[in-house]
């Protein structure tokens, strides 16, 4: 028997973000809809987020985001590779997505 695909959501907005804090709402929203076909994991780092997947029955790990400065995002555009392998292998949050098993990941940050 074939494994459903996993999708982990990143959820890191705050309310007080207004446009951008709706839209992760509304993309949380409709993966509800799909939790027949896939596992579906958020990957939350603040309170809001954690009372939400509650409240809507998803499993949450509480896991907040590493953020990356212009120089850093510069260096990981020219070497790819190495970026990818430093994301997946040497940073918490990618040793989570490992562990779990992640097919798909969307994020919604800020």
């Amino acid at each position: 028997m074939r494994r459903r695909k996993k999708i982990g959501l990143v959820l890191v907005t705050e309310p007080q973000l207004g446009g951008t804090h709706q839209y992760a709402c509304l993309v949380a929203s409709i993966l509800l809809n799909y939790r027949d076909k896939y596992e579906i994991v958020a990957l939350c780092s603040n309170t809001f987020w954690m009372r939400w997947c509650k409240k809507n029955g998803l499993r949450y790990i509480r896991r907040s985001w590493e953020e990356y400065m212009d120089q850093e995002k510069e260096w990981a555009i020219r070497h790819p590779i190495m970026n990818y392998l430093y994301c997946n292998y040497m940073t918490p949050s990618g040793n989570v997505l490992r562990k779990e098993k992640i097919d798909l990941l969307i994020c919604c940050l800020q």
